[in-house]
């Protein structure tokens, strides 16, 4: 701590440890690609989103475990599936 008249300044020192991200877990997604539905595998009950290329939720599902999802109502293409806690996956579908 310096003294300068009767202001002092303190120097504060931060060294963060470690860095850990929130989304550490992998989606298990299979067959992919997919032509008439996925299988997912969650550690915990969560909501599973698979988004277009635009970024527009398609599709939307509770889970638990092992699910089973069906693509009927998703055209052929690139979506990405996402699921709190989880990295975000990519699926294609083909029909």
């Amino acid at each position: 701590m310096a003294d300068a008249g009767s202001k002092r300044i303190r120097k504060i020192s931060i060294n963060p440890t470690s860095v850990q991200s929130k989304f550490e877990t992998s989606l298990r997604i299979f067959p992919n690609p997919a032509s008439s539905h996925f299988t997912i595998e969650v550690t915990s009950p969560t909501i599973v989103q698979v988004l277009n290329s635009l970024g527009q939720v398609v599709l939307s599902q509770k889970v638990s475990g092992t699910s089973e999802i069906s693509t009927a109502s998703l055209a052929s293409g690139m979506y990405t599936v996402l699921a709190e806690g989880y990295k975000a996956s990519s699926l294609v579908v083909s029909k």
